[in-house]
């Protein structure tokens, strides 16, 4: 089983300048169950790297990491945890897609857009090559290589493709990712992606009460 997380952000944000109140907007409506108390315990978490006068990138950036941790981080860091206690013998990969994105004009800050990797997974800098540059190649080469030596053996380093480095399992005590991108190297490989922010949404945020609705 893969999972994998990437930078998700609202395209209208690069445009717009944020305030501090629209920072806690946006917490307020994911966090409406649990009301202001949640608001300021999760305003608090992700703001507590700024300055005392942020930079707007820095202010869209955690906009950015709130949206993507909340809809995506956790539910797939969640999935990972429940496929590797309760699978019958079939192994967990994790991976974060961290190839700079194709769309011009964004900001310095902005990664991978949502489902991004699948034009590498599935070739289409082969298939269109005109429009991608070798790096592109060089990384959809290294995509399909994991992904078809684990539709082979359920285990992405070993098989006939070859990869650029191991892939290490991702286990109950040992949660490894991969950062994909064109330049894959054994520093590649890190350890509890994004730890401080999964544990709060899950432990943290999860105790809050819920408040009563008339």
């Amino acid at each position: 089983m893969f999972l994998s997380w990437q930078t998700q952000v609202h395209v209208l944000i690069w445009f717009w300048v944020l305030l501090r109140k629209q920072v806690r907007g946006v917490l307020a409506g994911l966090t409406k169950e649990k009301g202001g108390a949640a608001v300021d315990s999760a305003y608090s978490t992700y703001t507590s790297h700024w300055g005392p006068v942020p930079d707007q990138s820095v202010v869209k950036k955690t906009v950015s990491d709130i949206e993507t941790d909340f809809l995506f981080l956790v539910p797939t860091q969640t999935a990972l945890q429940l496929h590797t206690r309760n699978s019958s013998g079939a192994r967990t990969y994790s991976y974060l897609f961290r190839m700079k994105t194709r769309i011009p004009l964004l900001p310095h800050w902005v990664e991978a857009e949502h489902a991004e990797d699948l034009q590498y997974l599935f070739g289409k800098p082969f298939s269109m090559s005109l429009i991608y540059f070798p790096r592109h190649r060089d990384l959809s080469q290294y995509m399909i290589a994991y992904w078809t030596n684990f539709a082979r053996t359920g285990d992405p380093s070993t098989g006939e493709s070859r990869v650029p480095v191991p892939w290490p399992q991702y286990t109950r005590n040992h949660r490894p990712y991969l950062a994909i991108d064109h330049k894959i190297s054994k520093d590649s490989v890190s350890y509890d992606l994004r730890s401080e922010y999964f544990t709060y949404w899950t432990t943290t945020y999860s105790r809050l009460p819920s408040i009563k609705r008339e």
